[in-house]
């Protein structure tokens, strides 16, 4: 029985080789550095404003005259200074990122990667054939 089923199914294989070709999959990340680097670029000028920005409503809040000056300088001073450390520390990832892109664009340039090819077929009896395409 186990035959039957075998030479059956070797009998409706399609015509084609069952073995696919390679496909060279190949990626510049050269944009995603650039815009990663930028951003990372943007947003550290932006710390560093904000951070100008806090230690300067910093010193007026030490010379200020009235309470309400007092009050309003030290809000400006915790909210510059929180946005020095968010601002800060998304610079940081997407310096991270440009690196990381980088990197993996140097070593897509060096050595070309294979990828299999997703394979969908409509087989008969209303049966959907899905898998991947690779060269053994």
């Amino acid at each position: 029985m186990c035959y039957v089923i075998l030479i059956i199914s070797l009998l409706q294989m399609p015509s084609e080789s069952p073995i696919p070709e390679q496909v060279v999959v190949k990626k510049n990340y050269t944009k995603n550095v650039i815009i990663n680097g930028g951003i990372g670029l943007g947003l550290g000028l932006g710390a560093y404003y904000c951070k100008s920005t806090a230690d300067k409503a910093y010193d007026a809040y030490k010379s200020a005259s009235t309470m309400k000056k007092t009050v309003e300088q030290w809000n400006r001073v915790v909210l510059y200074d929180r946005l020095t450390i968010i601002l800060g520390a998304s610079s940081a990832v997407f310096f991270a990122r440009a690196v990381y892109y980088q990197i993996k664009n140097v070593k897509q340039t060096k050595v070309g990667r294979l990828m299999p090819d997703l394979d969908f077929r409509y087989a008969e009896n209303n049966k959907i054939i899905l898998g991947f395409e690779k060269k053994l």
